[in-house]
């Protein structure tokens, strides 16, 4: 999921950083492997940390895409009691907005797979898509008042 690169240069960052912090504590001599230990430890950690934030964005992100469900039902509610042609607009802004709920979802999917390197390109994309379908659900719901 984090991308090697980024990895390697963390691991050089926080290898750089140990070395620093051994000599100033008096101590002469860094074997490799200590290095090795802590790069290591270093990379697992970012690791971990990125998995995180990806696994935090994605369960926020599912339960605003569960709301939206909710309210698409309601919209399904206050169909049913409609005739003729307001029956017909509300079935179509409905099929709109679950063709739109799907799309959301699978996009959230990409998300949950996205690399360190890619995380900011597909957060960004997703937040854009939550937006214009917030607005959709926004203008479904006036109309329907």
């Amino acid at each position: 999921m984090v991308s090697r690169n980024l990895l390697a240069y963390l691991a050089i960052v926080f290898g750089i950083i140990f070395i620093a912090f051994s000599v100033a504590a008096g101590r002469e001599q860094v074997t490799g492997a200590e290095v090795g230990k802590e790069v290591s430890d270093a990379a697992e950690k970012t690791k971990a940390f990125a998995s995180q934030q990806v696994e935090t964005y994605t369960k926020e992100m599912q339960a605003k895409l569960d709301t939206l469900s909710k309210r698409i039902k309601e919209l399904k509610e206050k169909a049913k009691t409609a005739t003729g042609d307001a029956q017909a607009k509300s079935q179509q802004v409905i099929a709109d907005l679950q063709s739109k709920m799907d799309v959301a979802r699978q996009e959230l999917k990409d998300v949950g797979t996205a690399g360190a390197d890619t995380w900011k390109d597909v957060k960004t994309r997703f937040d854009k898509l939550m937006e214009n379908l917030n607005k959709a659900f926004d203008e479904a719901f006036g109309k329907s008042k």
